[in-house]
C-alpha cells in the first residue's frame, strides 16, 4: 500500500500559511501516532492540546479529512490534518505495511464474529465514543446538558 500524497501548496492555500506551519510543526515534532491505513485512507491520532483523532484520504488536490478538534469542526481542515497530509508524504510502503496488516486484521476479526456479537460490539463501544454513537443513531442525540432546562 502507497501512502495518499497531495498538492502541498493547495493545502496550503486551502488552510493558509499559519495552519499550515503549525501542523508542519506536529508532523517535525513527531505528533503524529499511526493507528490504520486503508487503501488510500490514512488514520491516526495527532497530541496536541488534547489527542485528536484523524482520518485523512484522497490526493492531489482530492483531500477528504475529518478531525476530532474544535477548529475542524468549525473550519474543515485544521493543523492536525495538515501534518497527517505531511507524514504521508515521507512514508514508504514499507511504513504503512503494518498499518495496512492491522485494517485486515480487524476486518478478519469483524468477519469471523456472529451478528448478535457484532451488534454488542457496537452498542458497547458507541457507548464510550458519542460521535460513533450519533452516526449509528442521527436522529436520536439527546439535548445537551447546555440546552436542558434544570429549574
Amino acid at each position: 500500500m502507497s501512502a495518499p500524497r497531495f498538492d502541498l501548496d493547495h493545502l496550503r492555500s486551502l488552510v493558509g500559511d499559519k495552519v499550515f506551519e503549525r501542523g508542519e510543526g506536529y508532523a517535525i515534532d513527531d505528533r503524529v501516532e499511526l493507528t490504520a491505513a486503508d487503501g488510500d485512507r490514512l488514520f491516526a491520532r495527532v497530541y496536541g492540546s488534547e489527542t485528536y483523532r484523524v482520518a485523512l484520504a484522497g490526493s492531489g488536490r482530492k483531500v477528504e479529512a475529518e478531525c476530532t478538534c474544535p477548529y475542524a469542526a468549525d473550519f474543515g481542515l485544521c493543523k492536525h490534518v495538515i501534518a497527517l497530509a505531511l507524514v504521508a508524504e515521507v512514508s514508504t510502503p514499507e511504513r504503512l505495511a503494518p498499518f495496512a496488516a492491522r485494517t485486515a486484521r480487524v476486518r478478519s476479526s469483524l468477519a469471523a464474529r456472529d451478528a448478535a456479537d457484532l451488534i454488542e460490539l457496537f452498542v458497547d463501544a458507541a457507548a464510550r465514543h458519542p460521535d460513533l454513537l450519533d452516526e449509528l443513531d442521527p436522529d436520536g442525540a439527546l439535548e445537551s446538558d447546555d440546552d436542558m432546562d434544570w429549574d
